[in-house]
Protein backbone atom coordinates (compact mmCIF):
# COMPACT_ATOMS: atom_id res chain seq x y z
CA UNK A 1 0.00 0.00 0.00
CA UNK A 2 2.93 2.48 0.93
CA UNK A 3 4.52 1.43 -2.59
CA UNK A 4 1.43 2.32 -4.20
CA UNK A 5 0.59 6.12 -2.42
CA UNK A 6 4.07 6.42 -3.16
CA UNK A 7 3.81 5.78 -6.60
CA UNK A 8 0.17 7.36 -7.18
CA UNK A 9 -0.07 10.87 -5.00
CA UNK A 10 2.55 12.71 -6.63
CA UNK A 11 1.26 12.11 -10.26
CA UNK A 12 -2.00 12.61 -8.86
CA UNK A 13 -1.12 15.87 -7.39
CA UNK A 14 0.85 17.06 -11.00
CA UNK A 15 -2.45 16.25 -12.44
CA UNK A 16 -4.94 18.58 -10.10
CA UNK A 17 -2.26 20.73 -9.83
CA UNK A 18 -1.99 21.18 -13.88
CA UNK A 19 -6.03 20.62 -14.24
CA UNK A 20 -6.16 23.55 -11.63
CA UNK A 21 -3.35 25.95 -13.66
CA UNK A 22 -5.59 25.19 -16.53
CA UNK A 23 -9.32 25.50 -15.30
CA UNK A 24 -8.90 28.07 -12.39
CA UNK A 25 -10.15 27.94 -9.04
CA UNK A 26 -13.47 27.47 -10.07
CA UNK A 27 -13.21 24.06 -10.33
CA UNK A 28 -12.66 23.56 -6.64
CA UNK A 29 -15.68 24.85 -5.66
CA UNK A 30 -18.63 22.69 -4.38
CA UNK A 31 -21.83 24.91 -4.84
CA UNK A 32 -25.29 23.69 -3.29
CA UNK A 33 -27.70 23.13 -5.96
CA UNK A 34 -30.62 24.88 -4.74
CA UNK A 35 -32.27 24.95 -8.52
CA UNK A 36 -32.20 23.73 -11.93
CA UNK A 37 -30.99 27.03 -13.11
CA UNK A 38 -27.66 25.90 -10.59
CA UNK A 39 -27.45 22.52 -11.98
CA UNK A 40 -27.13 23.68 -15.57
CA UNK A 41 -25.00 25.86 -15.19
CA UNK A 42 -22.50 23.53 -13.41
CA UNK A 43 -22.94 21.15 -16.02
CA UNK A 44 -22.63 23.47 -18.61
CA UNK A 45 -19.20 23.98 -16.61
CA UNK A 46 -18.23 20.73 -16.44
CA UNK A 47 -19.00 19.84 -20.54
CA UNK A 48 -16.65 23.15 -21.17
CA UNK A 49 -13.95 21.93 -19.21
CA UNK A 50 -13.97 18.23 -20.45
CA UNK A 51 -11.96 17.93 -23.39
CA UNK A 52 -8.97 19.67 -20.54
CA UNK A 53 -9.71 16.98 -17.97
CA UNK A 54 -9.80 13.90 -20.55
CA UNK A 55 -6.68 15.54 -22.17
CA UNK A 56 -4.97 15.27 -19.01
CA UNK A 57 -6.26 11.76 -17.91
CA UNK A 58 -4.77 10.52 -21.37
CA UNK A 59 -1.90 12.30 -21.03
CA UNK A 60 -1.11 10.94 -17.93
CA UNK A 61 -2.80 7.21 -17.80
CA UNK A 62 0.34 5.67 -19.44
CA UNK A 63 2.68 7.24 -16.77
CA UNK A 64 0.01 6.25 -13.97
CA UNK A 65 0.02 2.82 -15.13
CA UNK A 66 3.97 1.96 -16.36
CA UNK A 67 4.53 3.61 -12.59
CA UNK A 68 2.06 1.65 -10.71
CA UNK A 69 3.04 -1.55 -12.35
CA UNK A 70 6.41 -1.56 -12.23
CA UNK A 71 6.43 -0.32 -8.63
CA UNK A 72 4.56 -3.17 -8.07
CA UNK A 73 6.78 -5.82 -9.78
CA UNK A 74 9.75 -4.53 -8.21
CA UNK A 75 8.18 -4.93 -4.66
CA UNK A 76 7.44 -8.74 -6.35
CA UNK A 77 10.44 -9.66 -7.31
CA UNK A 78 12.11 -8.36 -3.90
CA UNK A 79 9.57 -10.20 -1.77
CA UNK A 80 9.86 -13.23 -3.81
CA UNK A 81 13.88 -13.22 -3.94
CA UNK A 82 13.76 -12.87 0.37
CA UNK A 83 11.79 -16.44 0.55
CA UNK A 84 13.99 -19.02 1.51
CA UNK A 85 13.36 -21.61 -1.70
Amino acid sequence: LGVLLAVMVPVRLAMILVQLALEGTRMLDTPLFDSTAMVAAQIHFASRNMPVTAGLFFLFAPLMLGLTVSASAYVYKTLKNDQPA
